[in-house]
């Protein structure tokens, strides 16, 4: 037999999701959640059999219910529960997707539990990466914050010889999206040491232009396409090279058009601050 939760959480149960249910997160707290109702959320939004469901039935978006409401309740005790689902398969997207935003409604005060967790050894750099986006939009919800995770950041980065091209790809990506001109001596040392990988953020041209430092490439831009479809192992990857090859289109133009709407926030964080 399941578990019975308390009604306001049976609820979330029996709630379906809007085709739009990335964009659109209902107020939980208007439907008389409390914070009573936290350790059954943490339960639900935990449940890995929910999580792991394929069937489309309402109480399969339970436990994405209950992180966000997690999140609305800035529900601190649920900071470690939350984190230990990044260990659970990639296939989930949803738990990486949204998680990082659930973590930064909690708020600021889980930094140095996400510092703790970063600094722990794990068996794929794709944890570590996740954890460090849960930093990432804390800096972006919170600017008061910014320069403490910022310089986080930057010290992780000044360990690139010790670390992978992936880790030191995805730590040079927050930056730039943060507009950290103070890491760009050490972004140009980890691209001359090649332990960048140039298929996840660009090369250094690219990242300039990123960056505002050069408005345009110097030299003809490589395509990556064939270095991330060599990297794809045939035992990991069944599909076809056909449906390979759409998926990682997909990719590409989907990170492309991620980057595009970060650079544009950015100017229009500047103008909104006076910056120049």
């Amino acid at each position: 037999m399941g578990r019975e939760y308390r009604k306001t959480v049976e609820n979330l149960r029996k709630l379906d999701m809007p085709d739009d249910w990335r964009l659109s997160w209902p107020d939980y707290l208007k439907m008389g959640l409390s914070e009573e109702d936290i350790p059954d959320l943490i339960h639900l939004a935990t449940d890995m059999e929910l999580l792991l469901q394929e069937e489309d039935e309402p109480e399969v978006w339970g436990p994405v219910h209950a992180w966000r409401a997690l999140g609305q309740l800035k529900a601190q005790e649920a900071v470690e529960p939350l984190l230990n689902l990044f260990h659970v398969e990639e296939s989930v997207d949803w738990i990486f997707s949204e998680i990082p935003m659930v973590i930064s409604l909690i708020g600021p005060t889980v930094i140095p539990v996400l510092k703790k967790h970063v600094q722990r050894t794990y068996p794929v750099d794709r944890i570590i990466v996740s954890i460090l986006e849960c930093l990432f939009h804390i800096a972006r919800d919170h600017p008061d914050k910014e320069k403490e995770i910022i310089d986080f950041y930057l010290s992780m980065l000044k360990s690139f010889e010790t670390q992978t091209p992936y880790l030191n790809s995805f730590l040079i990506w927050f930056l730039i999206d943060l507009d950290a001109r103070d890491a760009i001596p050490v972004m140009e040392q980890a691209f001359e040491a090649g332990i960048v990988d140039e298929t996840i953020v660009g090369d250094w041209e690219e990242v300039q232009i990123d960056l505002g430092l050069l408005e345009r490439r110097i030299s003809p831009q490589r395509d990556y396409f064939w270095d991330r479809l060599n990297r794809l192992s045939v035992t990991e990857n069944k599909q076809s090279t056909e449906e390979r090859k759409k998926s990682l289109h997909r990719k590409a133009e989907k990170k492309k058009a991620k980057r595009k709407m970060a650079k544009s926030s950015r100017k229009k964080q500047k103008k909104k601050n006076g910056k120049r």
